[in-house]
C-alpha cells in the first residue's frame, strides 16, 4: 500500500512538472475524419456493404494530434508543419486555435493539399480508409521557410519531438539540420519514425518504432512473433543509430525498452480495444515529456503503456489528458500487467 501511495505521488509530481515544459513538435500534420454509420445491406451493384451515414467528425491528426496530447498533459507544444491552402487547412488551423496550440509554425502551401484521412466505420468495424494527400517532398523554397520557423523555436524549448509519417514534410536535409541544431543547443530529440529516412536519425535521445516499422527497416520477415528476435533487432538498431534509448511498441504485447545494456519488456494491461489509431502518438508524447525531465526508462515506459491503453479504449483518433491518465494509473496500481 505504501509503495502504491508513493507511486501515485510520483505521478502527481511528474504531471506538475510537465506543465513547465515547452515541446517543439515537427512533422506531418493532418486531419482525421470519421464517417460513422450502420451497415444493413450489401450493395446490389458490387459485393460491398452499404454504410448508412449517421455522423461525421474531423479532428487533429498526425503531429497535430501529438500536440493535442501534450496540451492535454498541460505542457506547451509548439507545432511546425505544412498544410494546404484549402478548406481542410483552414479547419486544421482553426482547431489548433480552439485548443490553444500556437499555429505560427505552420506553413500554408499553395502547392499541396492538407493531408486528410477519412475512415468509414460501422460499430467497431473499419470498412475503408480514404486518403487525400501528397507525399512529395517540399520544394526547396518551402523547406527553407519551414526550417526558419523550426530554427527560431529550438532555443525556446526543452525537447524536440519529430513525428514522421512519410508525407513529405521531413526531408533528409531538414532532418540533418534539426539534429545538428539540437546538438548545438543540447536539446534532447525523440523520434517516431517511418520507413523513409528511418536510419537518418543518428544519436537521438529516444527512437520509437513500432514492431512493423522495426522489422521492415531491418528487412526481417517475422510471420510468427519471436520476442528473442525482436530483442536482437532492437539491440542492432540501437547500435546502428547510436540512440540513447529505443522503445519498440508491440501492440497488445506491450513495449520493449532498451537503454545501454539494459533491456526490459513491459507487458500491456488487458483492455477492450476500440480503436488503435493515435496510440503511438500518445506513447511518444509521454516519452518526450519524460525525456525532457530525464526520468527513468521504467517510469517512462509504464506511463507510455498506460497512455497507449487509454487511447486504444476510445473510438476515433484520441488524445491524452491528465484526468484520464491519473484515473487509469490508479486502477493499474498493484497490477503487474502494467510493467
Amino acid at each position: 500500500m505504501q509503495a502504491d501511495i508513493e507511486e501515485l505521488e510520483d505521478l502527481y509530481a511528474t504531471l506538475e512538472r510537465f506543465s513547465s515544459l515547452r515541446v517543439l513538435v515537427v512533422g506531418d500534420v493532418m486531419l482525421d475524419a470519421y464517417v460513422w454509420g450502420q451497415v444493413q445491406n450489401m450493395s446490389a451493384e458490387a459485393p460491398v456493404p452499404i454504410l448508412l451515414r449517421e455522423t461525421e467528425t474531423r479532428s487533429l491528426g498526425g503531429a497535430a494530434n501529438v500536440a493535442m496530447s501534450l496540451r492535454g498533459l498541460s505542457a506547451q507544444p509548439i507545432l511546425c508543419g505544412v498544410v494546404g491552402k484549402d478548406e481542410e487547412g483552414k479547419q486544421l488551423l482553426n482547431q489548433l486555435q480552439e485548443n490553444e496550440i500556437p499555429r505560427e509554425g505552420i506553413h500554408i502551401s499553395p502547392n499541396r493539399p492538407t493531408t486528410l484521412k477519412t475512415r468509414f466505420v460501422s460499430g467497431t468495424h473499419h470498412l475503408l480508409r480514404l486518403d487525400r494527400e501528397s507525399i512529395e517532398p517540399l520544394n526547396k523554397e518551402e523547406e527553407k521557410i519551414l526550417w526558419k520557423q523550426i530554427e527560431k523555436y529550438i532555443p525556446q524549448v526543452h525537447v524536440i519531438l519529430i513525428q514522421d509519417y512519410n508525407k513529405g514534410c521531413l526531408s533528409a536535409s531538414l532532418i540533418d539540420k534539426i539534429l545538428q541544431a539540437a546538438r548545438e543547443r543540447t536539446r534532447p530529440v525523440v523520434v517516431d519514425p517511418k520507413r523513409r529516412n528511418f536510419f537518418r536519425y543518428q544519436h537521438v535521445s529516444l527512437f520509437k518504432p513500432n514492431l512493423k516499422e522495426l522489422t521492415d527497416a531491418m528487412e526481417e520477415s517475422m510471420p510468427v512473433f519471436k520476442m528473442e528476435r525482436v530483442e536482437e533487432l532492437a539491440r542492432n538498431l540501437q547500435e546502428r543509430l547510436q540512440a540513447s534509448r529505443v522503445l519498440v511498441t508491440l501492440s497488445e504485447r506491450g513495449i520493449l525498452a532498451l537503454e545501454g545494456e539494459n533491456l526490459q519488456h513491459f507487458p500491456t494491461q488487458a483492455r477492450v480495444i476500440s480503436d488503435v489509431s493515435g496510440a503511438g502518438d500518445a506513447v511518444i508524447s509521454i516519452a518526450a515529456l519524460c525525456t525532457a525531465l530525464n526520468l527513468p526508462l521504467s517510469f517512462l515506459t509504464k506511463l507510455g503503456n498506460i497512455a497507449g491503453s487509454i487511447v486504444c479504449g476510445q473510438k476515433g483518433v484520441a488524445h491524452l489528458d491528465k484526468k484520464s491518465l491519473i484515473s487509469f494509473f490508479k486502477a493499474s496500481l498493484g497490477n503487474p500487467g502494467t510493467g
